[in-house]
């Protein structure tokens, strides 16, 4: 019994804390350039395997991407 009540608190301990992140802007924020940025790294990988990119647009990509990561270090102090 003292298991079941305990396995309920927990589970409902942990949607309040889901509920809460959802609803928290930074953590939207945070997910979102996340998100950028492994869109941007796996366009990137996906250029790099085109044979017809020239290297001037493999720069341009790899600087947007680290630009990404950049950004999201200042922003939060922290590597992605």
């Amino acid at each position: 019994m003292a298991v079941a009540i305990l396995g309920g608190v927990c589970v409902v301990g942990f949607l309040a804390v889901g509920i809460v992140a959802s609803n928290n802007p930074d953590i939207k924020a945070r997910s979102q350039q996340k998100d950028a940025i492994t869109y941007c790294d796996s366009e990137y990988k996906r250029l790099r395997s085109d044979q017809r990119m020239t290297y001037g647009a493999l720069s341009i990509a790899a600087a947007a991407c680290e630009k990404l990561r950049n950004d999201y270090r200042r922003d939060w102090g922290r590597d992605p």
